[in-house]
């Protein structure tokens, strides 16, 4: 049995839930993250040089652009330069518009631009369903005497996010020559709620998607009847009622961990025991400590050890 909430009252669940993930979640070197509906400022890395602002880097590449309806976000012509032969996200409006999420130092010469892009209306607002993703950019500069000007751009290659945003955005210094950018996003609908992570890995100034959308955590506590009341009174949940919260880092895990392999951890509140000594513990459900170590091969994530038990809904 099943029952409806309003999605207003899922979001803001969804949204604590993201928020004590996100407190969970240690990186090796990072600069920090936004929880909520897009990032208003760009995640950088300090360096020895300094690291030039998002609004500074998008003013090179878009010198037309106009400011869009929140700080730091811009909006852009969608038959700019920079974006043929992309088409929009939805190709229904003219309006590309822009939400800087890292600027990421390279080599010494070079700063990316990690951005999210999705379709807007001339008021800047954004037209995007609840599932629709934002399209991911890279923007690659580099420094000539002082000044920094656009070499290339990488459109669209790959998507994250539900209603046209990520919700956080962390930057992870993995060796001296690579760094890792964390889009972390979820939602929930009819009950059901989840968060994923996708994972961009970045060196020799070139950007590669290590992961797309790998999940991260997840529950259906308020789309079957009584599980949401059992889980807050700390109760057995009954049949048919799930709840996985995962964290994550980078290069710190068994023995063999290698700096760029992606460690999750996961702690599941199912319905019964997998082991008799089991009963003893908390009364809320079986807590169950369980690792996944995901391994750069052929230029994505592959599991190399443990699973992933979070369910697919």
């Amino acid at each position: 049995m099943t029952t409806s909430q309003p999605i207003a009252s899922l979001l803001r669940k969804f949204a604590v839930a993201l928020g004590t993930v996100a407190a969970q979640i240690a990186f090796g070197q990072t600069s920090g993250g936004y929880v909520g509906q897009s990032s208003s400022s760009a995640t950088s890395h300090a360096g020895s040089e300094p690291v030039p602002a998002s609004a500074e880097l998008l003013a090179i590449a878009f010198p037309k652009a106009v400011k869009g309806a929140r700080d730091g976000v811009i909006l852009v012509d969608r038959n700019d330069i920079h974006f043929a032969p992309a088409p929009s996200t939805n190709g229904l409006t003219d309006l590309q518009e822009l939400t800087p999420l890292a600027v990421v130092p390279g080599d010494s010469t070079h700063v990316m631009l990690i951005a999210e892009r999705i379709d807007a209306d001339p008021a800047g607002q954004a037209q995007v369903t609840h599932s629709g993703p934002a399209a991911i950019d890279a923007y690659t500069f580099s420094r000539h005497n002082g000044h920094y000007t656009l070499d290339r751009w990488k459109i669209g290659f790959t998507n994250a996010g539900f209603s046209g945003f990520v919700n956080r955005t962390d930057v992870s210094d993995l060796t001296p020559s690579a760094r890792a950018v964390s889009l972390i996003f979820g939602t929930c609908y009819n009950g059901y709620c989840g968060t994923w992570v996708s994972v961009l890995g970045l060196a020799r100034n070139n950007v590669t998607v290590w992961a797309d959308s790998l999940p991260l955590s997840a529950d259906n506590l308020g789309a079957v009847k009584g599980c949401a009341d059992q889980h807050e009174h700390a109760l057995l949940l009954s049949p048919g009622c799930v709840s996985v919260v995962g964290t994550f880092e980078f290069g710190r895990g068994p023995a063999g961990t290698k700096p760029t392999d992606l460690v999750m951890r996961f702690k599941r509140d199912m319905h019964g025991y997998n082991k008799p000594s089991e009963k003893k513990k908390k009364a809320s459900g079986s807590y169950v400590n369980s690792e996944a170590v995901y391994r750069v091969l052929d230029g994505t994530y592959k599991l190399v050890r443990g699973s992933n038990p979070v369910p697919q809904f």
